[in-house]
């Protein structure tokens, strides 16, 4: 029996594999140091704390209809960059609202590490600005045998781009 969870681990770290370097962005349930509880909003920065996970993982562009099935029908043969489909190990904890951020090093080369200024980029160094943002939209769990989650499946819609 093929083991696929790491079938798919080796897919997108071993040798010349497909995965890339990217930045998960979780945030938590208690508020920031930029919440302003007058107003109900963050200033200066995000509403809530966060940590950030550099990973390797593999992404793909991804049709909105891969979320919804409807009246948004798209003409054929048209493609869609405002939407990817982020494929993550199975153990990763990744919801709704977290964020997404592509590095621009190549995934053969050792983990970067992010910096958040594009002018304190290095990459002699290793160190790469977070790029496109994505805001995770829906994560389904890919299950095999038995209900066993062999990979996890995030849609992600961009929010910016740099």
């Amino acid at each position: 029996m093929v083991d696929l969870r790491s079938e798919f681990i080796d897919l997108i770290t071993e040798g010349e594999s497909i995965g890339h370097w990217m930045c998960i962005r979780r945030f938590s349930d208690e508020h920031s140091e930029y919440w302003r509880p007058e107003s109900q909003e963050a200033i200066g920065g995000p509403a809530y704390k966060f940590t950030d996970e550099v990973m390797k993982v593999y992404s793909t562009l991804a049709s909105k209809r891969w979320m919804s099935i409807g009246a948004n029908q798209e003409q054929q043969g048209t493609i869609d960059t405002k939407y990817k489909l982020f494929y993550l190990p199975y153990d990763v904890s990744i919801k709704v609202n977290d964020e997404v951020y592509e590095l621009d090093c190549g995934g053969d080369l050792p983990k970067p590490t992010p910096v958040y200024k594009t002018s304190d980029e290095n990459p002699s160094q290793r160190k790469y600005a977070l790029k496109d943002k994505f805001k995770i939209k829906l994560v389904e769990k890919f299950r095999a045998l038995n209900g066993r989650v062999e990979y996890v499946i995030a849609f992600g819609e961009i929010s910016y781009y740099r």
